[in-house]
């Protein structure tokens, strides 16, 4: 008996030291973590959207309604139905087959409407989407801007010149041909509540303007034309002037708009004869280096060149970078196979340092109708050694 005691108190204690080991051991074991999902409705259905924002981005007001399309999928196991789409505003309105039960794994969409008049500026609308199934709410959103007639002013009539709006300040014909009129138009805008007339437009004599309609109403438009006729500019390259755009409008009558232009020479109604056959400007040298010039020093150098074409050569035009850098040429043509010069004053004055200055020269070369020269020097001191 007293064996049989010793015996059972041997199993107990043996049983107990195993489970506690065992215990501890399972304390000690790391846990796996366990991914996170969504588990579907067992019974229900749910709507699983696509997406549930759409960004608009820029909205024109004066185009109309404009929509979006969320579409989704029944994930569930049962049957469901939507039962109201409802907006935030009467701005916002939904399109959805009302009657549609939608099974497992079908999908539909649902069309949001959104009507931006008189909505100008940043919006966000909410979409409340209710449904038979699990969950039962489930949360749209729309956003964008609204491009309003006032943004669409400010950003089509920039310049604002009293109480007059202008498309543009300055005209500009950057690739005028001397024989070939051109022209554009702009757009002036009465911002009073005032009549406005537009009693003249002043240009310089080879520019010609036409107004669409001199009386502008209030918060109107009216259009200009600005014609150029390059022939009547008797110059080629770069012009620049201005023009007057004169109203009865106080205390700012006049509109002073600037003008630029640069005319070139027309090669476009050359036949393949005439091309053979055209002038050909060959350079001796492109880059001058003058080495060191005193300041205040004015130096003169002529870059030569060689009409190696079949016809005369014609320098239209030769003008520098800036007044310190003054070019002239010869009116006469240049014969084939004759050499000519343009003719180059670098004057020192109020210049220090490295100094880098081009010269533009326009000829009737077709295949070099414009070129660029190069003059370089160093500005020294008086008193320094200048280089030969």
């Amino acid at each position: 008996m007293k064996i049989r005691s010793i015996i059972l108190v041997s199993l107990i204690l043996s049983s107990a030291i195993s489970f506690a080991q065992q215990k501890k051991a399972t304390a000690k074991a790391p846990q796996k973590s366990q991914p996170k999902t969504i588990a579907a409705p067992i019974e229900k259905g749910a709507l699983f959207f696509d997406k549930t924002s759409y960004d608009f981005k820029s909205v024109d007001e004066d185009m109309g309604r404009t929509f979006a399309n969320f579409t989704f999928t029944n994930i569930g196991k049962g049957n469901i139905k939507i039962i109201q789409v409802d907006a935030s505003c009467g701005c916002t309105t939904a399109e959805w087959d009302r009657e549609k039960v939608y099974k497992q794994s079908e999908k539909g969409r649902i069309t949001i409407n959104y009507n931006p008049k008189n909505m100008e500026g940043d919006f966000i609308r909410t979409i409340t989407v209710i449904t038979d199934g699990d969950p039962e709410i489930t949360y749209l959103t729309i956003s964008g801007n609204v491009y309003g007639p006032t943004k669409q002013l400010l950003e089509s009539m920039p310049f604002l010149i009293g109480k007059t709006r202008l498309s543009t300040n300055i005209i500009d014909f950057p690739k005028a041909k001397y024989s070939k009129p051109d022209s554009v138009e702009m757009r002036i805008y009465n911002t009073s509540d005032q009549w406005m007339r537009v009693t003249g437009v002043v240009t310089p004599a080879y520019v010609k303007s036409t107004v669409y309609t001199p009386f502008i109403e209030p918060k109107s438009y009216s259009t200009i034309s600005v014609k150029i006729i390059p022939e009547l500019a008797k110059v080629y390259g770069p012009i620049e002037d201005y023009i007057y755009i004169n109203t009865d409008e106080k205390p700012m009558a006049n509109k002073k708009i600037a003008f630029k232009a640069f005319i070139s020479e027309d090669f476009s109604t050359l036949t393949p004869k005439e091309l053979k056959a055209a002038p050909k400007l060959v350079y001796k040298e492109i880059v001058k280096d003058l080495g060191e010039v005193y300041y205040g020093e004015v130096v003169d150098y002529d870059f030569e060149f060689i009409n190696q074409g079949k016809s005369d050569l014609i320098l239209r035009r030769a003008y520098g970078t800036c007044g310190c850098t003054v070019a002239s040429i010869a009116n006469e043509p240049i014969k084939k196979g004759k050499t000519g010069k343009v003719s180059v004053r670098f004057d020192a004055k109020n210049l220090y340092g490295d100094q880098v200055k081009s010269i533009t020269v326009i000829s009737n070369d077709p295949n070099a109708p414009i070129t660029t020269l190069t003059i370089k020097a160093k500005l020294v001191e008086d008193g320094a050694i200048k280089k030969k």
